[in-house]
Order: structure tokens, then C-alpha cells, then sequence
């Protein structure tokens, strides 16, 4: 029997896809660049339709999939190599969020 995913869920799902394919575009310190690459949580808002600035923090940005604040701050410290991390890719970053989710 399958069972209803909600719609952050889902998102964010699409996102750890997109997390796993578009890992070439990241970029640090930034939600988008001028050259089409962008954070983890830029990629987030592009799965969605959204702007980050359309968004506005962090934490409202995570939780299109699920996250809280904690996490979505987490999410940008790995993305950057900042606070307690060190730099993740993409990939890493997807690993990390299903691990949350499990």
C-alpha cells in the first residue's frame, strides 16, 4: 500500500534529484550567481519556481522541504565550508538530508 506524500515531501525529494544532478552549478557565499550556478538552497528555490528573494530567510527557504531552521542554517554552512563544516557537494548535501528524513 503506498502511502500520500505531503508537498514538502515531494519537493523535497525533486530537490535531493536536483541536488544529484546539478551538482556542477554550485556555487559558495551566494543563493545564484551571475554565471547560472547557485547554493543548495538556491537550487531548492529553482525546484520550487521561486526566487530566493521571493523567499526571504533561510529558514523559510528549508522549510519548502521539510526542514527547520536548524537544518536549512546547516544546509548553508555546508554548502559554504563555514562554522563547524567543511565544504559538501551537492551530492553530499543530498546524502546528508536523507539522512535527516529516514
Amino acid at each position: 500500500m503506498s502511502t500520500t506524500k505531503t508537498k514538502e515531501e515531494l519537493t523535497r525529494l525533486a530537490w535531493i534529484s536536483a541536488l544529484r544532478r546539478e551538482g556542477h552549478r554550485k556555487c559558495l557565499d551566494f543563493y545564484e550567481d551571475y554565471q547560472g550556478r547557485v547554493c543548495a538552497l538556491g537550487l531548492l528555490c529553482e525546484v520550487v519556481g521561486k526566487s530566493p528573494g521571493e523567499m526571504g530567510t533561510v529558514s523559510h527557504i528549508g522549510a519548502l522541504a521539510g526542514l527547520d531552521g536548524h537544518q536549512a542554517t546547516a544546509i548553508t554552512f555546508m554548502n559554504d565550508g563555514r562554522g563547524p563544516c567543511r565544504e559538501y557537494s551537492f551530492s553530499e548535501i543530498a546524502d546528508e538530508v536523507e539522512r535527516w528524513f529516514e
